[in-house]
């Protein structure tokens, strides 16, 4: 019995074509300290899609097209510390919010405002310190376990 072996494809590449991986999940973090922006997306890059701001002027160009699964938000992080940015924040997120694709704000802060926040339509409030693993862990559960189960480490 005669063995045939089949040609390999041109350039190397296989024959049998994979679909592609799923798009997983946006998360817009806008968080002003670089390296807790730093720390909170490694963390957060293994499930998601990890879009980084510094501030809400930043993260303006983001939040539509097309729209995040979820936005982390350091309220303090809406300008470059000019009076008013808290107001700012909160601005940012009741018009992102209020889009036909909003996506939930989960406030992340070193500062207590979740009544504010609440009231403004936060889904969920975080107060500093707050561990990678937590904010992993919250997002998680706020967006369902089940669809960045498989993508963890």
């Amino acid at each position: 019995m005669a063995h045939h072996r089949v040609p390999p494809a041109p350039n190397g590449a296989s024959k049998r074509t994979e679909p592609p991986p799923p798009q997983r999940p946006t998360v817009l973090l806008i968080e002003p300290d670089l390296a807790t922006r730093q720390l909170y997306s490694r963390a957060l890059m293994h499930a998601w899609q990890v879009i980084e701001a510094a501030h809400v002027d930043e993260a303006r160009g983001h939040i539509a097209n097309p729209p995040p699964a979820v936005v982390v938000l350091e309220p303090y992080a809406a300008g470059l510390g000019h009076e008013g940015d808290l107001e700012r924040a909160w601005q940012f997120m009741q018009q992102a919010a209020a889009g036909p694709n909003g996506a939930p704000f989960v406030i992340c802060s070193v500062v207590d405002e979740r009544r504010t926040a609440y009231a403004l339509g936060a889904a969920l409030y975080l107060l500093k310190p707050v561990s990678p693993h937590q904010l992993v862990f919250e997002l998680q559960r706020l967006l369902g376990a089940a669809a960045t189960k498989e993508q963890l480490p």
